[in-house]
């Protein structure tokens, strides 16, 4: 498979080659979204963006997440979901372009502070695992532990699967460096390499305000805070995608 970087912005976007099928994936941290509102800007972004199958984070309910679908079908059209689980408040959700893609099965990866949501899709035939993970917040020595735990316990589950199974991580990670534990620990060559994943942004370093990598920062852009959201500014990477070792090859 290969795959090359479209854009950077709020969110994560590439493009994957399965087999004979083009697709984009998205990655997305919706910012407790119930459904209420903002809907109108979602559509903006998914009809720039066009998107095949968008990962988001902080849903809050299903109804906002049938709202969300409502913005993706009125922007692009064609989409379907996953089936709404709740967790802690801040839900996973998988949307995807039914003529691209077919939901097989979804499962939980137990973590903390916020399970993994694992979403199993076929696309032209081939079995492709879609994991949505978003990791503590906050730069403490703590709050790093936390995220080693949670990335730990998903590298557990994907070095159980069979060899040669291909996944795709998306997420909000929030972490502020590529030489944090928990970042390394997606990346490592260990005994058991099966859940060995490859950033797919190649730009690593100390991201976090380091106007360096300005053109790879992925975080809400404002300067004062809303609905819980953020307040400083467009300074970090937080929003990464992930694949198996040697899918972007």
């Amino acid at each position: 498979m290969k795959t090359k970087i479209l854009i950077s912005v709020f969110l994560v976007l590439f493009s994957f080659v399965a087999a004979d099928t083009n697709f984009r994936l998205m990655s997305y941290n919706a910012l407790n979204f119930d459904g209420a509102d903002r809907i109108t800007y979602f559509e903006t972004v998914f009809a720039e963006a066009n998107p095949d199958i968008v990962v988001m984070q902080e849903m809050e309910s299903s109804a906002g997440c049938d709202a969300m679908l409502g913005a993706l079908n009125s922007a692009i059209g064609g989409f379907a979901r996953a089936t709404f689980v709740y967790d802690s408040g801040l839900q996973n959700m998988l949307f995807y372009k039914t003529a691209v893609a077919s939901l097989t099965s979804q499962d939980e990866v137990t973590a903390s502070p916020r399970v993994v949501s694992e979403y199993v899709l076929q696309i032209d035939g081939n079995p492709l695992r879609v994991y949505s993970c978003h990791l503590k917040a906050s730069d403490t020595t703590t709050d790093e532990a936390t995220r080693l735990t949670a990335v730990t316990a998903l590298r557990n589950h994907l070095n159980a699967l069979a060899s040669g199974t291909e996944f795709v991580i998306a997420g909000d990670m929030n972490f502020y460096r590529s030489s944090e534990d928990g970042y390394a620990k997606f990346i490592a060559s260990e005994a058991n390499n099966i859940g060995r994943a490859d950033d797919l942004c190649t730009e690593v370093g100390s991201w976090h305000n380091n106007s360096f990598y300005a053109d790879v920062h992925t975080q809400c852009p404002r300067l004062t805070s809303f609905g819980g959201g953020s307040s400083g500014g467009m300074d970090d990477k937080f929003d990464f995608i992930f694949s198996n070792e040697g899918m972007n090859n």
